[in-house]
């Protein structure tokens, strides 16, 4: 693998066990290395198949359980690809680039587990470029400009406003300069 790695978790993940089955290979014909060859390989496979099944899983609970599985499997791959290097077992090139790769993808899927298990923000459903101290002053008026009640709007329902994030920034940002009653 010469190449850039894909940016693609899962492919990137495909890619890493396709080498380590290739490395496999070479490693088992060695005497007393099959063992070896053959946990690595069950491992390194087993994280790309756990990260595929979380693509499709049914729960933010089973994809951060799927992701956390392959985690573990990339940890172990790691840990053997890191006794390849140590005992000078198979192609020391291909091991140390591969104990790299290891890394990076145990790193990423670490992050992906912490943001799958972090609980759901409130108000995500606002722009990333509002403050989210603004929430508590934006919600009244988001109420008032999505529905249609003749509470809000005097007595006839409002027309859709067409740039409803725009506006409420101006009310808002009005509303805590004082520039608003």
């Amino acid at each position: 693998m010469d190449r850039e790695p894909p940016w693609d978790t899962r492919e990137r993940l495909f890619e890493f066990a396709c080498d380590v089955v290739d490395f496999c290979r070479k490693l088992g014909a060695q005497p007393g290395c099959r063992h070896i060859a053959e946990q690595l390989m069950d491992a390194a496979t087993s994280a790309a198949a756990n990260a595929e099944e979380a693509k499709s899983a049914y729960s933010r609970r089973e994809f951060a359980y799927k992701n956390s599985v392959a985690l573990k499997e990339a940890r172990e791959s790691q840990l053997w690809l890191r006794l390849v290097v140590r005992c000078k077992l198979g192609d020391p090139e291909t091991a140390k680039r591969l104990v790299g790769e290891s890394g990076a993808l145990v790193g990423i899927l670490t992050g992906t587990v912490r943001a799958a298990r972090r609980p759901p923000v409130l108000g995500t459903f606002l722009p990333s470029f509002l403050p989210p101290f603004l929430l508590p002053f934006l919600l009244p008026f988001a109420f008032c400009l999505f529905t249609s009640s003749m509470a809000c709007s005097g007595s006839t329902p409002r027309a859709p406003v067409e740039r409803p994030n725009v506006l409420l920034v101006t009310i808002a940002a009005g509303k805590i300069a004082g520039k608003m009653p």
